[in-house]
């Protein structure tokens, strides 16, 4: 479900673009631009430091490694495994490509897979059965692992990469074009919709955390909505997602929405003159409200009438002219990015990069200061606070350390410990999620992003240990306890519920608004007659 190809757009390429716009780029002040003249020019390369372009290669990644060949059986899935190489061998007919004027990835690192995904992530890859769930190719779970890293993770791990070196291209080129990767389903901790691989996460954080950009925009044209970088990326204002799709397909994934800042839902059928015109509109919105340092575009062709996995109805001319009118309004946009930016940089107030009580937070935050003096000498204040025992803290910390600790990027991270402790200091006392960030001298976002994952973590690692499936023999025990004390024969259980109202998430639209400006979840609980 990714797309055939990525384009990556840089607004440092501005003053070529501009003679195409009949701008005068004298008029220009590059200075600007986001970057100082030092980072602009370091080790003669323009925008970028390290030199990755080749000057006699076009900035378009690609390799013959893309390709799954896994002896014919790969044509059981209504994937395309092959359709990189179609691709390319489509341009080099035509001319624009040779064998040798293109750039070529290397294999993604374990190391440089790490900077995003989680270890437990990657050890799940070594399991065949779950590589079949993502991939949704059943019978490959009882495949040797060994030959599904080969067939199928290997080329994945060469796309990643790809995506990643057309990033850093365009850095250089002003633009790249990825003839692969995309896996826009993939995020840091899981898979899916046959994306292993959350590359579109890796070539921002990779750039990001070596100080060569800060915003970025990713411009999502699939049918399918991409949720993996979204999850990736919920809660990041310097990252504003734009994302077109077919609302009845494949994901739906509520959670990832929160994250998309301009979100078009598409009905199933759409054509080609609603297409087009949701497109422009909001994309001329979306790069009115946002100015970027890069711009992704994730150029999904799935939305091809006759797609059987996309569902919706456009033409292939229109297809091309979505592409031709995205990047020209990209183009225009970095224009007038560089134009405004020196005089929005006079006018607007200076902003915390961090603000300084949160930088004492290692001297001040309650995890380094108070709560260390509990886990010396009161065991009984801890629990109160906790509502667990140091002892078991550290057991609970032993389970979910490696699910909720984050790779160095730009900041230095939060400890495990420290996260885990907001989450459980938010669920033991009932305050606002703002109150509990300022004591442990965190942003609320932050925090709200630590109960989350620790959440999260809490449920994937313990369910199983705690709410195992009852046997047939516990079943009847159940039954029997119910007709025995309260005469209900044939009962499993008593149900319960408690009716939440929960302020509605940022960007969330219309779904969840209502008068009182609330949504609703009403979260059941099931006791057996042992509960009682």
């Amino acid at each position: 479900m990714s797309s055939c190809r990525s384009h990556v757009w840089r607004s440092c390429d501005a003053p070529k673009k501009l003679r195409q716009l009949d701008l005068d780029p004298s008029q220009v002040d590059m200075r600007g631009s986001g970057h100082s003249s030092s980072e602009r020019s370091v080790g003669g390369a323009e925008c970028h430091p390290e030199g990755y372009a080749d000057k006699d290669k076009l900035p378009i990644v690609y390799s013959d490694a893309y390709n799954i060949s896994f002896y014919g059986l790969e044509k059981v899935h209504p994937f395309d495994a092959g359709k990189w190489g179609k691709v390319f061998a489509a341009l080099r007919r035509a001319g624009l490509l040779t064998d040798n004027n293109f750039h070529k990835p290397h294999e993604a690192t374990n190391e440089e897979l790490l900077v995003v995904h989680t270890p437990s992530y990657i050890n799940k890859l070594k399991w065949s059965a779950y590589v079949a769930t993502v991939t949704e190719v059943p019978f490959m779970a009882v495949l040797p692992n060994c030959m599904v890293q080969r067939r199928v993770l290997r080329p994945f791990r060469y796309q990643t990469a790809g995506t990643v070196l057309a990033a850093r291209l365009a850095l250089e080129h002003g633009w790249a074009v990825h003839l692969g990767g995309g896996f826009h389903h993939a995020s840091s901790h899981r898979g899916g919709g046959f994306c292993c691989y959350a590359d579109i996460t890796l070539a921002v954080r990779e750039l990001q955390r070596h100080g060569h950009i800060r915003r970025v925009m990713v411009v999502d044209l699939d049918a399918h909505q991409g949720n993996g970088y979204a999850r990736d990326f919920l809660g990041d204002m310097d990252v504003y997602i734009m994302d077109v799709y077919n609302r009845a397909i494949y994901p739906g994934d509520e959670y990832a929405k929160g994250a998309i800042r301009r979100r078009v839902e598409l009905r199933p059928g759409t054509s080609d003159e609603a297409y087009l015109k949701l497109v422009d509109d909001h994309l001329q919105l979306a790069l009115t409200e946002f100015s970027a340092d890069l711009v992704v575009y994730n150029a999904g062709t799935d939305v091809l009438s006759g797609d059987m996995l996309g569902h919706l109805n456009i033409s292939e001319k229109v297809t091309v002219c979505r592409r031709t009118r995205v990047l020209r309004l990209m183009t225009r946009a970095v224009a007038l990015v560089i134009l405004r930016r020196q005089e929005r940089r006079q006018r607007k107030k200076p902003r915390w990069w961090v603000r300084p009580v949160f930088m004492a937070r290692k001297q001040e935050g309650l995890y380094h200061t108070a709560m260390r003096r509990m886990r010396e000498g009161d065991h009984d204040l801890f629990f109160k606070f906790y509502r667990m025992t140091p002892k078991l803290f550290d057991e609970l910390l032993s389970f979910v350390a490696t699910d909720i600790s984050r790779q160095h990027v730009v900041r230095e991270p939060l400890e495990p410990g420290e996260r885990l402790a907001i989450a459980l200091s938010y669920l033991a006392s009932g305050q606002d999620i703002s109150n509990v960030a300022l004591v442990y001298r965190v942003g609320i976002e932050t925090a709200r992003r630590c109960i989350h994952a620790a959440c999260r973590a809490i449920w994937e690692q313990l369910k199983d240990h705690f709410m195992q499936t009852p046997t047939e023999a516990e079943w009847r025990r159940i039954a029997d306890d119910f007709t025995h004390r309260w005469q209900f024969p044939n009962c499993l259980g008593a149900v319960d519920g408690k009716h939440v109202a929960i302020v509605c998430p940022p960007n969330s639209g219309s779904r969840y608004y209502n008068y009182k400006q609330r949504s609703w979840r009403s979260p059941l609980a099931v006791a057996t007659t042992r509960n009682f």
